[in-house]
């Protein structure tokens, strides 16, 4: 599976399309879900922390996913959020200007590089260092923090086909310096909060036309 139809079903599992109904048809989520999926997996792709792009594209998407819960309005700018002294904005939610937050492309890309910096900056548990991205501090948001690289790291593991390797471990690459530390953090099985294989969401078809313009890009 490519790896933008396969962040597509993660943000399908950690925020069911059918949130949005009230204000949208579900083919219109789907298409936004699949242009936000596509980002990530094209800035994973191009610099991947630790040499990994699907552990990029799970983080990116454990963060919009929090960040925005992909919603109309503030994937489209339409709404900003709190970013301290400056309003955040798209569905990364960047304090950063409207051309840098609003384009999906080069929002994606600055995501990855706040992350890139968090993890560089932050000197506790990799887990931990996420806070950065939440609050510009390694020592704030940590719970936060916690729970998004959880779920991306078992999402992770299950593309890998490694979650059964989780008791003993002793390393798994690109999941960052300590990962025994984060095998604490991950419940015995399934996703935290939703399962992510690909099984599980059988239901769901990736949008064709979503599928065709992925093709011609």
């Amino acid at each position: 599976m490519d790896l933008a139809t396969w962040t597509f079903l993660a943000l399908v599992s950690w925020v069911p399309p059918e949130q949005h109904a009230y204000y949208e048809r579900q083919h219109v989520t789907e298409a936004r879900y699949w242009r936000v999926a596509a980002a990530i997996a094209t800035a994973a792709a191009e610099a991947p922390l630790d040499g990994d792009a699907a552990w990029t594209a799970a983080l990116l998407a454990s963060t919009v996913a929090a960040e925005s819960y992909v919603r109309a309005d503030v994937v489209e700018c339409r709404k900003s959020g709190y970013g301290g002294s400056r309003p955040a904005l798209g569905a990364f939610q960047l304090v950063a200007v409207a051309r840098v937050a609003c384009e999906l492309d080069v929002a994606a890309r600055a995501a990855r590089e706040v992350l890139r910096g968090a993890f560089e900056v932050c000197k506790g548990p990799p887990a931990d260092r996420m806070a950065w991205y939440l609050s510009g501090h390694c020592d704030r948001g940590l719970g936060q923090a916690r729970w998004r690289y959880k779920r991306a790291l078992r999402c992770w593991l299950e593309r890998r086909g490694e979650v059964s390797r989780l008791d003993g471990v002793t390393r798994a690459g690109g999941v960052g310096d300590d990962p025994v530390a984060d095998v604490e953090l991950l419940p015995p099985r399934g996703c935290f909060e939703h399962d992510c294989r690909v099984h599980h969401l059988a239901r769901l078809v990736v949008p064709a036309v979503a599928r065709e313009d992925h093709a011609d890009g």
